[in-house]
Parts: structure tokens; C-alpha cells; sequence
């Protein structure tokens, strides 16, 4: 009887590479494509200079030198133009893959974890055959280290606390809390799957706040361009005329003399908003749980989430909640979120009741503290934190699509009425000028 072996880590490797490569290839089309638009402007503008002109017979005397600068400009500097257009037409769509990876990543290894105990197999081993056909090598070493852990003979949990950068915080927290016990790898299967179920409103959320940013870049470029380069030169011309300018002329012309010498000032300003945006993005995603002052209340609903579920797994497992609060304090990197769960903590050993505590630290409101007490009295505490965590999301997800919803269409508006203003003020005392002159 003829039998198959069937190397399945490879497959998925070839299967990721074919992927890789066609996506590498979809990338190389556009970048030809935007190469073929530049040189097809720059040979039609270099044709229409050096045509003979029967008034200065001499023109095609600065045809090499046109030649020359054709030159670089094809070789050299539209072809890093042409990358930065990509980078900054489709870096929302990078920035969400990195963090699809990073949540693809972690439900992976918990789907290895569920096999290994099914199967009774090596995890160790899984994660290296797991890890043959990672692509980046620091997470490649980094999976490494956490199957040498398990092969040491340490358990999934004390691997997890000597590598706890390969899982999320809470996810480290719920592992170090209910082990590799099948319960345990259930309830993180479901955090998976509710994280996937949620991706598809949470990515139109964040490419609608990056290409907000995307044009407050190109918006922000083309105002100052034209407040510091345009302003100052029509300004010349009118006093030259002795034109009398409107009143929303001047305005902005006060404003450009403004930009022009304060631009140390207008700048800084500028980058920070553009990083500001960065950061938010970079946090709606998920896969970072810094908390920045001004950004703590917008993310409250996520940060509870995160804590109902660690409670949940380590109510389930029967264990005190004072540990509770101090395996969540010593995994969360948040500095922010450790004080909070620090203050969490004492109150309980002062002997205050948990559910009173988290309420008056903001993570549960009064309808949740009422019917966790109710659950308390039932036995039914575990099963009623993990349906708040999942109510948190939902109502987090809820306020990101709703931010963006609210907040694109003004911000376009707003883009576009700052831009038309510099135009028709600019336009306005020409216009009279005009008139002037016809009379």
C-alpha cells in the first residue's frame, strides 16, 4: 500500500510565498505604471521646448543640457517619487496589515496550543514548523526562544512569563491565570473570534481616519506653500499697483506674514497634529495598549474589556482577586493602567468590596456593578464578566465607526474651505484690478 507524506509546514510556506510574490507584483505594476506617467510628461514637455522656434533659431543649443537634466529626472528623482506616492496613498492599508498580522499571529499560536493538547503532540515543535515560515526574522527568533522555553520542560504558562512579548497583555494575564488547561485555551479562542468578526467595522474606521490624515498632509503642504511662496509675491504686486485690498484679502495676508515669520512656530504645530493622527491610528488597531493622556478616556471601553476577561478566566479557575490584580498589573505596559490596577489593589486589601472598587476606578459603571453583585449572589460571576468584556468591545467598535463617520466629512469640508479661502483672496483684488484697469 503506497502511502503520502504530506509536509504541511512547507505547503504553507510556498502558499505564503506565492501570496508575497503576487502582492510584490501588484506593487511593481503601479510603480511602472506611475514611472510610465512621468516620463511620458517629461518627453512631451522636453519635445515641446526643443522644437525649432523661427524667432530664436539658437533653441536647440540647450537641447543636451535638456538631455542631461531629462536624465536624472527619470533615473533618479521620479522614481523616489513614485515610491513616496505609494507609501502615502496606501500607508493605511499598511499600517492595518501590520496589525492584522499582529492579531493573526497571536490566534495562531493559541490555535497551535488548542492542537497540542487535542493531539497530544509537541508544541514545541509545532511553533517551530510554525515558525519556518514566518518571514520576519526577529519574530522568527522570538518564537525561537519560546519553543527552546517549552522544551526546557516548562509549562505553557511559565514559557509565557519568560517571553511574554509573543501574546498581548491580557492574553499573557488570562494564560498565567488559567494555564493550558482546555477552558482556558476556549475562552482565548473566543477573544480570536470575536476579534475577527469585529475587523471588518474596525478597518473602515482606521483607513477613515488615515486618509484624514493622508490630506491633512497634502492640505497642510499646500497651505503653507502658498502662505509662505504665493502670499508674499501677489502682496508685492498689488502695493506696487497701489490697489486697495478686500478685507478677507488682508486677513490672509496678515496671516502669511505671519507664517512667514513665525514658521518655527507654525511647523511644529503641523508635525504634531500629523503625529497625533499616527499615534491614534496606530492605537484603534489594537495591537498596542500605550495609553497617551489625551487618548485614556476615548479608549476606556477597550482597557475594561481587556480587564472583565482576565477576571473572567481567573474567577472561572477559582483564584483570589487581589492575584488577579497583580498578575494584570505586572503584564500591562501601559504605566497609566498599572497605577489604576495598583490603586484597584489596595482598596481591596484595605478591605473594600472588588466590584465597588472597579466601579470607582472606571472600569465598570453602575448597571455592570449591579449585575455582577447579582451574578456574585448566583455563582455566576465568570460567565457574566466575559458577556460584559464582549459588550465593551461591541460599544468600543460602535465609537470608532462613529468617530470616523463624524468626523471625515467635516474635516474634508473644513480642508476645502481653508484652501478656497487663501484662492479667493487671492483672486478677489485681481478681479478689481481688472475691472479697474477696463474703465
Amino acid at each position: 500500500m503506497n502511502t503520502t507524506t504530506i509536509d504541511i509546514p512547507r505547503i504553507l510556506k510556498e502558499v505564503r510565498r506565492a501570496k508575497n510574490r503576487e502582492n510584490w507584483r501588484n506593487v511593481l505594476k503601479l510603480f511602472c505604471v506611475l514611472f510610465i506617467v512621468g516620463v511620458v510628461f517629461c518627453v512631451i514637455t522636453g519635445t515641446a521646448m526643443s522644437l525649432p522656434d523661427p524667432v530664436n533659431p539658437e533653441r536647440y543649443a540647450n537641447l543636451p543640457e535638456y538631455l542631461g537634466v531629462l536624465a536624472i529626472v527619470l533615473l533618479i528623482i521620479w522614481p523616489i517619487h513614485a515610491v513616496f506616492l505609494l507609501f502615502v496613498l496606501f500607508w493605511p492599508f499598511l499600517l492595518y496589515f501590520w496589525a492584522n498580522v499582529q492579531t493573526v499571529r497571536q490566534r495562531t499560536l493559541l490555535s497551535l496550543a488548542q492542537a497540542s493538547l487535542e493531539t497530544k503532540t509537541s508544541l514545541a515543535n509545532m511553533i517551530r514548523a510554525y515558525a519556518a515560515g514566518c518571514y520576519s526574522p526577529f519574530y522568527r527568533r522570538r518564537l525561537g526562544y519560546f519553543a527552546d522555553s517549552l522544551d526546557r520542560g516548562n509549562s505553557l504558562e511559565q514559557a509565557v512569563q519568560e517571553n511574554g512579548q509573543v501574546f498581548r497583555h491580557d492574553i499573557v494575564s488570562m494564560i498565567q491565570l488559567g494555564g493550558d488547561h482546555p477552558d482556558t485555551l476556549d475562552s482565548l479562542e473566543q477573544v480570536a473570534r470575536e476579534e475577527r468578526d469585529f475587523s471588518a467595522v474596525k478597518t473602515q474606521s482606521i483607513v477613515r481616519v488615515a486618509y484624514l490624515g493622508v490630506i491633512f498632509s497634502f492640505m497642510a503642504f499646500i497651505t503653507a506653500w502658498l502662505m509662505i511662496f504665493i502670499l508674499p509675491t501677489f502682496e508685492k504686486m498689488f502695493i506696487e499697483f497701489e490697489t486697495t485690498l478686500p478685507a478677507l484679502t488682508q486677513l490672509v495676508m496678515k496671516m502669511s506674514n505671519f507664517a512667514v515669520c513665525y514658521w518655527f512656530l507654525v511647523m511644529p504645530v503641523i508635525i504634531a497634529v500629523v503625529l497625533f493622527v499616527i499615534t491614534f491610528l496606530i492605537l484603534q488597531t489594537g495591537a498596542v495598549t500605550v495609553r497617551p493622556r489625551l487618548l485614556r478616556r476615548y479608549f476606556r471601553n477597550a482597557d475594561s474589556a481587556r480587564l472583565l476577561r482576565v477576571f473572567s478566566v481567573g474567577m472561572k479557575h477559582r483564584v483570589a482577586v487581589p492575584y488577579i490584580l497583580d498578575v494584570y498589573r505586572r503584564s500591562v505596559p501601559s504605566r497609566w493602567l498599572k497605577k489604576k490596577s495598583l490603586r484597584i489593589l489596595r482598596r481591596i486589601q484595605q478591605g473594600q468590596d472588588w466590584i465597588k472598587s472597579l466601579r470607582r476606578a472606571g472600569f465598570i459603571d453602575g448597571p455592570e456593578a449591579s449585575l455582577l453583585e447579582s451574578a456574585e449572589r448566583t455563582g455566576n460571576t465568570p460567565a457574566v464578566l466575559g458577556q460584559l468584556a464582549l459588550t465593551r468591545d461591541r460599544m468600543q467598535i460602535r465609537k470608532d465607526d462613529l468617530f470616523g463617520k463624524l468626523v471625515f466629512l467635516p474635516c474634508i469640508f473644513a480642508f476645502g474651505a481653508a484652501v478656497g479661502l487663501i484662492v479667493v483672496a487671492m483672486f478677489l483684488p485681481m478681479v478689481k484690478l481688472i475691472t479697474d484697469m477696463s474703465r
